[in-house]
Parts: C-alpha cells; sequence; structure tokens
C-alpha cells in the first residue's frame, strides 16, 4: 500500500456520497478538547500511562446515546467507530449522520463531534482512538471525517480486531506497542477497502462457491473432498452441504466430482496422455472405477476423448 489514502478519503468541503460534512468553523464558539467517558458500567478503556502503541482509548459494547448523549468537543487522536447494530446518530456541528449497522466512521481530532440517539435507543459499537493518523494518511487534514459501510466479514474481523487490542492492553509488555502498531494498520486498510469498494466477503454465495471451485481444482487427487474443504471454508461439514444444497442444488461431493471429471477430460485431450495415467492423477485407485465415472458423466468412456499417440 505505497499510495496514500489523501487522495482516495473526500474533501471536508464536498458534501455528497458518504461524506460527514463538520468542522470547528461552523461552530460560533471553540469547542472543548477533551474525551468524554461513557457512564459507569458501560465498558471502556484508558491508559494509565504512556499509551502503548499510541493506542488512546477503547470503547466497546451497548450504548445508549439517547439517555447518555455525548457532547461534541475536539479530541486528541484519530477516532475509528464500527457500528455492530443499532443506528446512533454522530453529530458534527451544526449537520448529523445517522451511522446504521455495518458502517463506519473515522474522525479526525480537529473535526467536533458528538453523538446522540432516539429516545430507548441501543446501539452496539466499537471504538478506537489512537494518537497517530491513518498509516497511509499522514497529511489527512486533522478535520477529516469519513463514513462507510463493511460487509458482514470485514465487520467480523473488525470485532475480533478490536478483542486483541483488550486482549493486548491487559497484560502490556515491550512488545505491546509493535502489535497494537500492527492491529491499526489491519484496521486502516479495511477502512481503504470500503471506501474503494473492495472488500473481500465470504458471506456471498458468489465468492464462497469461487473459493470452494479454486480449492477443489488444487486437491483434485483426494476421494472425498468433504473434510478438507470445510477445515479450509472454515465451516462444518453441515453448513458446507447446505451451502452446497441451497445455492447449486447439488451435494459439495458431486461438485467436487464434476470437477474433476472435466478436468479428466482436458487432460485425456493431450496426446500421449493414458487412461490409465490420468485415473491414477485424479486419485482413483482402479481405471474401471475412474471409466464407470467418465459415462456415468459424459455419456462414452474415457478413451472416446482421448487421442492415440502418435
Amino acid at each position: 500500500m505505497a499510495e496514500s489514502l489523501r487522495p482516495s478519503f473526500p474533501s471536508l468541503n464536498k458534501i455528497g456520497g458518504a461524506l460527514l460534512c463538520g468542522c470547528c468553523k461552523m461552530l460560533s464558539m471553540p469547542a472543548p478538547r477533551r474525551l468524554v467517558l461513557p457512564p459507569a458500567g458501560f465498558p471502556h478503556w484508558l491508559p494509565e500511562g504512556d499509551p502503548p502503541g499510541g493506542l488512546l482509548y477503547l470503547a466497546w459494547g451497548r450504548r445508549r446515546f439517547g439517555q447518555h448523549p455525548i457532547e461534541s468537543t475536539l479530541h486528541d487522536g484519530w477516532i475509528y467507530v464500527a457500528v455492530r447494530s443499532g443506528s446512533p446518530r454522530i453529530l458534527l456541528g451544526k449537520t448529523s449522520r445517522l451511522l446504521k449497522a455495518g458502517e463506519i466512521a473515522l474522525i479526525g481530532p480537529d473535526a467536533v463531534c458528538g453523538w446522540s440517539d432516539r429516545r430507548g435507543g441501543t446501539a452496539d459499537m466499537l471504538v478506537w482512538v489512537w494518537r497517530h493518523p491513518p498509516e497511509q494518511g499522514k497529511d489527512l487534514d486533522r478535520r477529516h471525517v469519513w463514513s462507510g459501510r463493511v460487509t458482514a466479514e470485514s465487520l467480523e474481523l473488525l470485532t475480533r480486531l478490536h478483542a486483541l487490542s483488550r486482549r493486548e492492553i491487559k497484560l502490556p509488555d515491550g512488545l505491546s506497542a509493535r502489535f497494537l502498531g500492527l492491529v491499526q494498520a489491519q484496521i486502516d486498510v479495511i477502512f481503504l477497502r470500503a471506501e474503494r469498494g473492495r472488500q473481500p466477503d465470504l458471506a456471498t454465495c458468489e465468492s464462497r462457491l469461487r473459493l470452494a471451485s479454486e480449492w477443489m481444482l488444487r486437491h483434485l487427487d483426494l476421494r472425498d473432498p468433504l473434510r478438507g474443504l470445510a477445515d479450509y471454508m472454515g465451516v462444518s461439514s453441515v453448513t458446507l452441504q447446505r451451502w452446497y444444497r441451497s445455492s447449486t442444488g447439488r451435494t459439495p461431493r458431486q461438485a467436487f466430482l464434476e470437477v474433476k471429471l472435466a478436468e479428466a477430460k482436458r487432460r485425456l485431450a493431450t496426446r500421449g496422455t493414458s487412461v490409465k495415467q490420468v485415473a491414477l492423477e485424479l486419485g482413483y485407485r482402479h481405471p474401471g472405477d475412474f471409466s464407470r465415472a467418465y459415462k456415468k458423466q459424459f455419456g462414452h468412456p474415457p478413451r472416446t476423448d482421448n487421442p492415440p499417440a502418435k
């Protein structure tokens, strides 16, 4: 990632798309620069001494901004927010905007912001405040405010990164600064991909099937792919079966057999390749088993598609 975030995120002077417009000049009086803590009982963390890795603040879990609003202030660091559920309202000077579940926001230190919500509203949020700007955006305007949407997979990754941040600050050591710096770098990548609309999303059927097909092509010598494929996709065998039946009407084994036999047909077309050789390469113990499966799939024996060697 050699390019800067600066040209990627819109300018604060432009209103449109996912941009949040907020800056100090919209207020008649200078806003205070301080961190407003949540009420007792709402989880958060502040460093006791020098912040490890430049991490100034963490907050997580449910917030009731309708009951306990956060006044608009400036901050000492860059605020990263991810909304897991609910629709809190971010206050930016004389304007505001709802952040819905699955949305993220990046707020610069000199952007005046606060939080509110509808009466009785509850939001589940992840918050980091970092001393340093995004790794590839050191020239960003400190009044910079941006929001965007992430995929379910990216939101889950942000959840895990927040959990790792909380775990690290419990028992910090000489490597904590490096660890947390790597965490911020990963968050930066997620935010940048969201801004560019280039996010991997394994929640879509198309993405799952593409990854599964790629795995199958790399493991054509297996006799039964179910367990290995389920492990690769990070799901149970039952879930994998359900994915395939709902998306294709076939089982993973049926899909694997089709991929294997299609590859067999391609290899058989190469002169000098024997039916027995292809059968053994594709994991069949006996060429006869391969020939029966091939004929069932294509309606003729494999030798029909195997030109004789010159």
